[in-house]
């Protein structure tokens, strides 16, 4: 089946949990989905933006996941593992998009975008999340992220 009204699995299911639990990112004046994908075989992104931040809810080998970067300047992109490291010393076991990391994100989210939205205060959040990252890397791997 094919056409206007054909979603693939993968991007049902995003929408629907964008919808259903994540629906606080699309309150009046917050986010605003900027683009879409999906795959053939159910992998699907949504990228939403706010005025500062940019956040990809990401289904990838039956797993969805979330990931989020300051708007300006463009660069790397930051798993919610990552952010709840740097943020609050949390150790998820996974990216997974699970009821802890939408807690977070819902709690979390107005001091991501404010942090963001300052240069100064942005730049000390993008340091925090660098060394986080670098951390679970040596963790995971043994070294740092090539």
């Amino acid at each position: 089946m094919t056409g206007p009204l054909f979603r693939p699995a993968g991007m049902t299911e995003l929408l629907g949990l964008l919808a259903d639990r994540l629906a606080f990112l699309l309150e009046p004046g917050r986010f605003r989905i900027v683009d879409s994908r999906s795959g053939e075989h159910g992998d699907a992104t949504v990228t939403l933006a706010s005025t500062s931040m940019l956040v990809e809810i990401v289904r990838d080998r039956g797993e969805t996941s979330l990931r989020l970067r300051p708007d300006d300047p463009p660069g790397d992109w930051f798993w919610i593992g990552v952010v709840r490291r740097a943020m609050d010393g949390d150790l998820p076991g996974s990216d997974e998009l699970d009821a802890g990391a939408i807690t977070f994100l819902r709690a979390n989210l107005d001091d991501l975008e404010s942090r963001f939205g300052d240069p100064g205060l942005r730049e000390h959040l993008l340091r925090e999340l660098r060394l986080a990252q670098a951390g679970r890397a040596t963790e995971l791997f043994g070294g740092p992220p090539a």
